[in-house]
């Protein structure tokens, strides 16, 4: 986190709106509509061009609120070499002696290099093998992820007491099949 507000600061303490307008260029903020019943609440980034502090919080995902399945499908991406798509379910419905495959639908084709997808699981697969998940580390296969912790909501504000805890992660780590996300409410 301290690492991510030295850069936001070094390179974006004077262009906020650079930043905001770059994340949003790159993470799904718009609702996914997808094909099961998932909760999406509307996405927001607060307003960073008032506050130091929103906006260095801004810098290492504070001052955001996302769904979860948006935030899957951000690591969907990374683990996709940079492809966006919707979170698949399944991968075909079978109805009788009928099968329909289930096409993947692209939400950017692009968003970011291979290269840069690549370095960002390193980075995540050494949050496992290193930080704050070593707790999961496991040597049959990489796991690459990122543990969090964000307040709850409280009226028009956010909670001091409240918050939520999560991890993300790809597996395998080399060659990404699975995307899973947990969040425990008020540990």
């Amino acid at each position: 986190n301290v690492g991510m507000c030295d850069l936001g600061w070094m390179y974006y303490r004077n262009r906020r709106d650079d930043l905001v307008k770059l994340v949003r260029g790159i993470f799904p903020f718009e609702k996914l509509h997808l094909d099961v019943a998932s909760p999406e609440q509307k996405s927001h980034v607060n307003d960073v061009k008032q506050s130091n502090r929103d906006f260095l919080n801004f810098c290492y995902g504070y001052s955001t609120a996302v769904s979860p399945m948006q935030l899957i499908t951000f690591y969907n991406a990374l683990g996709a070499g940079g492809r966006m798509v919707k979170p698949l379910f399944c991968r075909a419905i079978i109805d009788g002696e009928r099968r329909r495959e289930v096409e993947p639908v692209v939400l950017r084709e692009r968003i970011c290099s291979r290269e840069t997808a690549s370095l960002m699981r390193e980075i995540l697969e050494s949050v496992v093998e290193r930080g704050t998940g070593n707790n999961i580390k496991n040597n049959t296969y990489g796991i690459a992820g990122k543990t969090g912790t964000a307040q709850m909501r409280e009226g028009r504000g956010y909670s001091q007491t409240d918050y939520n805890a999560s991890f993300v992660g790809i597996v395998p780590a080399s060659r990404p099949e699975i995307v899973i996300l947990v969040t425990y409410q008020k540990p």
